[in-house]
């Protein structure tokens, strides 16, 4: 429980959040402690209130029933409009969480984007990736072939970023043409 669901809204308002398994469909049932066919009847049941953090913060925790299981599931977040949650309330978010039973196992944001940590991460796989020797023959049309080429020609009255760009803009690379 460690606060897995959190959104940025302004304070002062009631928040919920509904957790769904897209592989069926089934909604978290909070109230019975597993999964359910939604009915429109028992979304009362359904919600996970969010705690106003203050500064424009909320947050909840994701369920840690053990019916939950794993699997990456999706977090629709909902601003409630009267004293009980109802299907005409506002969607202000969504996301997707990927949980192992006990942990999240990914970052979780509402647009269902990287969190920091989780960008952390990949950033520092691909420093390690890069941080590797190159080739002696890379491969046609990769950065590594753009990069040997700045380094084994002599571009004169170019400086070696000017370089670096016209290189990987031959190469195609990274969207350039």
């Amino acid at each position: 429980m460690s606060k897995e669901i959190h959104l940025s809204y302004e304070s002062g308002n009631n928040l919920y959040a509904i957790v769904r398994r897209p592989s069926d469909g089934k909604v978290w049932d909070v109230a019975g402690g597993d999964w359910a066919t939604w009915s429109d009847g028992n979304i009362d049941n359904y919600d996970i209130a969010l705690t106003d953090k203050s500064g424009d913060f909320y947050t909840a925790d994701f369920p840690t029933h053990a019916n939950v299981g794993a699997g990456r599931f999706e977090v629709a977040l909902f601003l409630r409009a009267g004293a009980s949650p109802a299907t005409s309330d506002n969607l202000i978010g969504r996301g997707i969480i990927a949980w192992n039973e006990s942990a999240e196992v990914f970052g979780f944001e509402t647009d269902g984007g990287l969190t920091a940590a989780a960008i952390l991460d990949v950033n520092a796989q691909v420093d390690a990736a890069l941080d590797t020797q190159m080739p002696a023959s890379p491969t046609s049309g990769s950065v590594n072939a753009a990069l040997k080429s700045i380094d084994t020609e002599e571009i004169e009255g170019q400086d070696a970023t000017e370089q670096i760009r016209d290189a990987v803009r031959e190469a195609g690379v990274g969207g350039w043409g």
